[in-house]
């Protein structure tokens, strides 16, 4: 079932960082074994 994490965005360490914004849904996708798109600017 598709999923969005955006509550994430909000968390200090991920407006500090936003590349482990990246990490994080990666692994968390990956931990899941489910097909992933993610769309940065």
């Amino acid at each position: 079932m598709p999923q969005a994490d955006f509550y994430l965005i909000d968390k200090p360490r991920f407006r500090e960082q936003p590349l482990l914004l990246v990490c994080e849904l990666a692994r968390r996708a990956h931990d899941k074994r489910q097909s992933t798109l993610i769309l940065v600017r």
